[in-house]
């Protein structure tokens, strides 16, 4: 305790408290059986969220994964930071013409002012600088998602495993909650799991992690 520091026993402390599985599998090294899922299927809850749940969030974040060979595809999450709950509320995804920016940007612009969130951040894929570009020209505040270190992929998807849960709305979130249960490492032909994350089929598993990025950057 006194070599790795204080700051380093405080979050492990923190994740036993609120989490015992995922704190027994990062720092002592249990394995706990979770199979190819690259999300714990424990944690995947997919079902309505009420009204009264929706408006009981507080901290509401938005994240868009650019389309090319995959859809576009734009995630509104809430994260109860108290409880250590992500809530997966609405998406919006599009293929071909319609996932072309001057398209995206009216879905965006229309439902940020449905929600009444129109000053809202939308975290970007930062793959795509001309499409972050043409949505602030639209007066949406796009901004670059961060990929590095703490906001990795893997580091993300390590995140999201130290929730208690991961709530998908069916109805208002189709795509995540397809995607989320779904997910698994890269098998070889002989069957073997390797810890390679897919490339295919994660689009909105891409846009809940640039939404949740303003979490993790803080360590919530």
């Amino acid at each position: 305790r006194q070599w790795l520091g204080e700051a380093f026993y405080a979050i492990e402390q923190a994740l036993r408290a609120r989490n015992p599985k995922a704190a027994r599998h990062e720092y002592d090294g249990e394995a706990i059986g979770t199979g190819a899922n690259v999300i714990d299927p424990e944690i995947i809850q997919v079902r309505h969220i009420t009204q009264d749940e929706r408006e009981s969030i507080e901290d509401i974040a938005h994240g868009v994964d650019a389309g090319s060979v995959h859809p576009w595809v734009h995630e509104r999450i809430g994260y109860d930071i108290d409880r250590g709950i992500l809530y997966i509320l609405n998406e919006n995804t599009a293929t071909g013409h319609d996932a072309h920016d001057t398209v995206t940007a009216q879905v965006l612009i229309e439902e940020l002012e449905e929600w009444g969130e129109q000053d809202a951040d939308l975290w970007c894929d930062s793959a795509a600088p001309g499409m972050i570009g043409y949505y602030q020209e639209q007066g949406l505040n796009a901004r670059k998602a961060y990929k590095q270190g703490q906001n990795s992929p893997r580091e993300r998807i390590r995140w999201m495993n130290r929730l208690n849960a991961i709530v998908i709305d069916p109805e208002t979130a189709p795509h995540a909650a397809v995607q989320f249960p779904a997910l698994e490492y890269v098998i070889t032909a002989s069957g073997d799991i390797t810890e390679t994350l897919p490339k295919v089929n994660d689009d909105a598993i891409d846009a809940v992690g640039y939404a949740a990025s303003i979490w993790i950057r803080q360590g919530l």
